[in-house]
């Protein structure tokens, strides 16, 4: 180990220890098939999708498209489309109009985030 790399480790305290070992086991697990390997800008709109359904406030499609802080328009309709088609991402008509769509995650992108909770207190418990 150089010097440099010693007195970094020396700054970290125990959170950040932690979170490098959470990117370590994830890196790890995705050759495995436990976690989705889908790209970033997608994990980012199901994670959207999850915390909205989360809070008893599902995203619509067209709300959905305002999250420009993740993606243009163009891109988050095509990612959807593919959450929608791998079936991670429901897109439900609730009540009388059926032009207005909501967002909700399915069984399977439960597991995914049952599988990062895994990761995430291996990750904590470990030292």
């Amino acid at each position: 180990m150089n010097c440099a790399s010693s007195s970094i480790r020396k700054l970290m305290n125990n959170s950040t220890l932690t979170y490098f070992n959470y990117l370590e086991i994830i890196r790890k697990s995705y050759p495995t098939g436990l976690i989705l390997s889908v790209d970033p800008i997608s994990c980012l709109i199901l994670d959207e999708i999850a915390l909205h359904e989360k809070n008893d406030n599902p995203l619509t499609i067209t709300s959905m498209m305002a999250f420009l802080h993740i993606a243009s328009q163009a891109t988050i309709h095509r990612k959807l489309k593919q959450l929608i088609s791998d079936g991670y991402v429901k897109s439900e008509c609730v009540g009388a109009n059926r032009r207005t769509k909501h967002l909700t995650v399915t069984r399977l992108a439960l597991r995914y985030y049952k599988t990062l909770s895994q990761i995430m207190n291996k990750a904590c418990s470990s030292k």
